[in-house]
């Protein structure tokens, strides 16, 4: 949601932000539903909960640094990576891939 928000013409700090307490309420909803089915593994949830805190303490700290020019350059390498190796996934035959990957 993120480079969609700035591709508006919202700035990438605010848009990161807003990104982020949309995830928050949707996971914490999604945790609470699950959990009450018994499909959640806490002790997973707490690794994890401990891996999105430092992630997202060093992330601010790095995007006060940055200018907002920077930010949408990361965000759309980051969109046009991914773009790429999903097509490249449709394309090319999974054999292939995993030989251009190195994992054969």
């Amino acid at each position: 949601m993120t480079p969609l928000l700035t591709m508006i013409g919202i700035p990438p700090t605010i848009a990161a932000a807003s990104d982020s307490n949309q995830i928050v309420a949707s996971a914490a909803s999604g945790a609470y539903a699950h959990s009450r089915l018994g499909g959640v593994d806490f002790k997973m949830g707490l690794f994890l909960f401990a891996g999105g805190m430092a992630g997202s303490t060093v992330g601010v700290r790095m995007g006060h640094r940055m200018n907002a020019d920077t930010l949408k350059i990361i965000f759309a390498s980051v969109v046009l990576i991914i773009m790429v190796k999903i097509f490249l996934e449709l394309v090319l035959a999974p054999d292939l891939m995993l030989t251009l990957m190195g994992e054969q």
